[in-house]
């Protein structure tokens, strides 16, 4: 599962007014969630995201472990922890082409190999190490069942 996400918000007319804000709590409600699709943690390939903390995990029961050890003084729990997407470094041939050719004759660019630079500039990414990040995707959740795991974590 990897979705890219980008939301941006705005009022519906396009217009704000001083009218007090009812949050990004009512927003995520009303919006987000809604829209979001329920996944099982078996099928989730990147890492897991908790609003309420701005924290990330590898499971529901590392969130569960944590929350208890560190936010257990909160008075309520969070419901879901939504999939995290991710980014993953990536150098573009056709850019680095159109830049060394720039001032070099009006064809050069079309003239070079782009698809074996481009190969080549792929594999060197996926040897790098520490190159991959994750953000928050409001697409995909999975549900905390507290009652599985309360007993382990306490």
């Amino acid at each position: 599962m990897n979705a890219d996400c980008f939301f941006f918000f705005q009022a519906e007319d396009g217009i704000r007014d001083r009218s007090p804000s009812r949050g990004l709590g009512d927003v995520y409600k009303r919006q987000i969630i809604p829209k979001a699709k329920e996944v099982d943690e078996k099928d989730v390939t990147t890492m897991l995201y908790c609003a309420e903390t701005d924290e990330y995990y590898y499971t529901v029961k590392a969130f569960i472990n944590d929350w208890l050890t560190f936010y257990s003084n909160r008075r309520t729990r969070p419901a879901r922890l939504w999939v995290a997407s991710e980014g993953k470094i990536h150098i573009d041939a056709d850019e680095i082409v159109l830049d060394a050719c720039s001032e070099l004759g009006e064809d050069a660019e079309y003239v070079c190999d782009n698809d074996s630079l481009q190969k080549l500039l792929d594999d060197w990414c996926e040897e790098q190490t520490a190159t991959t990040t994750y953000y928050p995707c409001y697409e995909e959740y999975v549900v905390v069942n507290w009652d599985k795991y309360i007993g382990e974590g306490e």
